[in-house]
C-alpha cells in the first residue's frame, strides 16, 4: 500500500471509533492514541503468505473484518439464524478489537520487528520477528488485557467473540465449540459470525497476495 492509502485507512479507522462507539470513545481513543505509532504501519501477520504482512496491513485487515462482519450478520439474519441476543454494535466492537493483542503489551515493546535474515525472508517468507522481550500471551487474551488496561467496558458477548474468534484453529476454544451437553452449547452466534468474517478477510488478503506471487 502507498503512504497515502495507509494514512487514509487510519483516518477511517479512527473515525469509526468515534462514530460507532460514542459511549466508549474516550477510553478507546486513549488506548489507540497510546498504540498509534505501532498500529499505523503494523502488518497483520509476520509471514508473507499468511495475510497482510505489509506495512499498514493491520488496519487494512481490521477494516475489512468489520465490513465482512456486517455482511455476515445480515446473511445469518436473512437465513433465520439467531442474532437477537447480541447487537450489531457489539459485533462491530468485537471486530474492531479482535486482533488488538497483535499490537503488543503496554510498555517498551515492538511486536513486529523486520527480519534481517535474508535466508528466512527468501526461503520461509518470514518478514517479521516478534519482540523476544514481551511475555508470551495468546492474541485474544492480550486483546482483552489491553482493553481492560485502558478501562474500556466490554460486554459478555463482545468478550466471548474476541476470546474465541479464532474458532477451532485455537485448541483453547474447544470447550466453547465442542459440547455434548445441551446446557454448555453456545447460546450466541456472535463468535461464529466474527470467526467467519475474519477467515474470509484473511482469505481475501491471501488471494490478493497470491495474484502477485503465484506458486
Amino acid at each position: 500500500m502507498t503512504d497515502r492509502q495507509i494514512q487514509k485507512n487510519y483516518k477511517v479507522f479512527r473515525d469509526l471509533i468515534n462514530n460507532l462507539f460514542p459511549d466508549r470513545a474516550t477510553q478507546l481513543n486513549k488506548l489507540y492514541d497510546y498504540f498509534e505509532d505501532r498500529i499505523v504501519i503494523m502488518p497483520a501477520s509476520g509471514m508473507e503468505h499468511y495475510h497482510n504482512a505489509i506495512p499498514g496491513g493491520y488496519v487494512d485487515h481490521v477494516l475489512r473484518v468489520i465490513e465482512f462482519s456486517e455482511v455476515e450478520y445480515e446473511k445469518w439474519k436473512s437465513m433465520g439464524l439467531k442474532v437477537d441476543n447480541f447487537t450489531l454494535n457489539e459485533l462491530q466492537f468485537a471486530a474492531l478489537n479482535h486482533d488488538l493483542g497483535k499490537v503488543g503489551m503496554p510498555g517498551n515493546y515492538e511486536p513486529y520487528q523486520p527480519n534481517t535474515s535474508v535466508w528466512h525472508r527468501q526461503n520461509q517468507g518470514k518478514l517479521y520477528n516478534h519482540d523476544p522481550k514481551q511475555p508470551f500471551m495468546l492474541i485474544p487474551d492480550l486483546s482483552l488485557f489491553n482493553l481492560q488496561y485502558f478501562n474500556v467496558p466490554v460486554s459478555w458477548s463482545e468478550y466471548l467473540a474476541i476470546r474465541t474468534h479464532d474458532g477451532v484453529y485455537d485448541r483453547a476454544n474447544e470447550a466453547y465449540y465442542f459440547s455434548s451437553q445441551k446446557d454448555s452449547k453456545s447460546r450466541t452466534n456472535i463468535n461464529q459470525i466474527l470467526h467467519n468474517a475474519d477467515m474470509m478477510a484473511a482469505r481475501f488478503e491471501f488471494e490478493r497476495w497470491a495474484l502477485q506471487n503465484p506458486p
